[in-house]
């Protein structure tokens, strides 16, 4: 990667890029026709993050558009950031000279004309370009002690209840509901009052769906 001054300086005539909270519209069109794409390595001018006024020349990984069509692209750095889980690790590429391994940041993303890129890199593979967008998205496996454990099925609470019977003291009838009918020693519910049971755990396992 070409050298920059760490000092910085002003943005350019050309723009650059600068930070961007709006919609990204995902997309993969690499194409090196001397136009930036998603899907590419470029250069261009990127503000600092402290002072805005000013940054410096370099990488930044373009991964989709805006909804006005600019480029949404994230930075891209070779210095080594293992265990930060601010950046993805995407391994090396043509876009670094001397083959060292490169990581994008995830916690700031940026936006940059078509105009303000200075020159086309390389072309992210596939492969590469969807691991970010699968972690930009969150859609990596959930691992850890967060993870809550699952509920008994719909299935299975429908059989407890279904199968259930009372014992020792018999329970107060519903509201407006008969009670309970006697078959020899076994206290029975009525065929009713179950089915009002089954209507209340539906809704339940509905409302708890819904949230």
């Amino acid at each position: 990667m070409a050298a920059v001054d760490p000092a910085g300086e002003a943005a350019p005539a050309r723009g650059g890029a600068v930070a961007y909270s709006g919609a990204i519209h995902w997309e993969y069109s690499p194409d090196l026709d001397h136009d930036a794409d998603p899907g590419e390595i470029v250069w261009a001018w990127v503000a600092f993050e402290d002072d805005p006024t000013i940054g410096k020349d370099r990488p930044i990984a373009v991964v989709g558009r805006s909804d006005d069509r600019r480029l949404v692209a994230l930075m891209l750095s070779s210095r080594n950031h293992d265990g930060d889980a601010r950046w993805i690790p995407i391994g090396s590429g043509q876009w670094d000279r001397e083959g060292r391994a490169s990581w994008v940041r995830r916690d700031r993303v940026l936006v940059v004309s078509s105009a303000a890129v200075r020159r086309e890199g390389a072309v992210l593979p596939r492969s590469t370009y969807d691991a970010i967008v699968s972690t930009m998205r969150g859609t990596a496996p959930v691992q850890g002690s967060r993870a809550r454990a699952a509920r008994p099925g719909l299935r299975q609470r429908l059989q407890r209840l279904l199968g259930r019977r009372p014992s020792g003291r018999s329970r107060p009838p519903m509201p407006g509901m008969p009670r309970p009918t006697t078959r020899g020693a076994a206290s029975l519910w009525p065929r009713q009052q179950r089915f009002l049971l089954l209507h209340n755990e539906l809704m339940t396992s509905r409302g708890a769906r819904l949230r």
